[in-house]
């Protein structure tokens, strides 16, 4: 599992959680990214995420063709997003 924290908040508790099996779908978009920013997820540690490049990736994914699970996953982006708000995500 994955789990994504506020990245303003050091200590706070995860505000979402994803399966790792999830990255298979975002492979092209996430290597876009990597390409672009120099951004890598890392599924065993931690990768910090700005809403500038939160919204690189959103624009990177086919959104028409997300299964249920991803789709709640881009909706949690496009929220934080929405809110200017940075993510942190660490992997187990």
């Amino acid at each position: 599992m994955l789990d994504c924290f506020d990245l303003g908040d050091p200590g706070g508790e995860p505000l979402y959680s994803f399966h790792e099996r999830l990255l298979t779908p975002l492979g092209g978009a996430l290597a876009r990214l990597e390409a672009q920013c120099g951004v890598a997820l890392d599924p065993y540690g931690r990768t910090r995420l700005y809403p500038s490049q939160i919204e690189l990736l959103l624009g990177f994914m086919n959104q028409a063709e997300a299964s249920d699970e991803l789709a709640g996953l881009l909706e949690f982006l496009a929220a934080r997003v929405a809110a200017g708000a940075g993510v942190r995500i660490e992997g187990e």
